[in-house]
């Protein structure tokens, strides 16, 4: 498992593969044209923990790693410095600017809550289900009948994905040495995010990857 990294440091910094794996969303041909959107922002968990966020308007990631964020600063480097960070392999300094914090949206509105699409369709037939039960004299037999064929339906609205993001979160998989590089998806609908998630426990800092993908029309 991921041991607790306790840093000695006075400010937040940004890891080389962090940078790396959030470089495609931008900087490049799916960076956002809005400029407020072009830098990779950190802030501090509930619990402490330093969480990194990039966002192009059309997916997010989110790492959340094991490590301390110090003084719980929220903070942010610009694309720029980024991309000279990673050309020179870590080596150039990085300069990071607290007000582009304050310039990104509130990105913990847009990841969806509460039960999956799947659930809340059997939330629903559980509910048919107990109210044909208690409506009196019943066909045992008849209400099973009609409860496997509504968990059997399920939700059959069609989602659109640009492949080119679940082509990103291979790249992500690659990035951070994942041994597995599969994730988990939950859907929320045809007009909400799709949210991937990878727990971790073989890389030193990184817990969990949260990436989002907004669908696309198919029309």
């Amino acid at each position: 498992m991921n041991a607790v990294n306790i840093e000695t440091l006075t400010s937040p910094t940004l890891p080389l593969d962090m940078a790396k794996a959030m470089k495609p969303i931008i900087i490049g041909k799916h960076a956002g044209h809005n400029g407020n959107l072009q830098c990779i922002a950190s802030r501090p968990t509930l619990d402490g923990y330093a969480e990194y966020v990039a966002t192009n308007g059309t997916c997010l990631l989110i790492i959340e790693t094991n490590t301390m964020q110090p003084g719980r600063q929220h903070t942010a480097w610009p694309a720029s410095q980024v991309k000279t960070f990673i050309d020179s392999k870590g080596h150039a300094p990085l300069d990071s600017d607290a007000d582009l914090v304050h310039q990104l949206p509130d990105y913990d509105m847009v990841i969806p809550s509460g039960k999956s699409w799947s659930e809340r369709h059997l939330s629903m037939v559980d509910s048919i289900t107990t109210m044909l039960r208690s409506a009196g004299p019943n066909d045992t037999v008849a209400i099973d009948n009609i409860t496997t064929m509504l968990r059997a339906g399920g939700p059959t609205d069609t989602i659109g994905l640009n492949t080119q993001y679940l082509t990103m979160m291979d790249k992500i998989s690659t990035v951070f040495k994942l041994s597995n590089p599969h994730w988990r998806c939950t859907l929320h609908g045809t007009l909400n995010p799709t949210v991937w998630t990878k727990v971790t426990d073989t890389h030193e800092t990184v817990t969990k990857l949260t990436f989002l993908v907004m669908p696309v029309r198919l029309d």
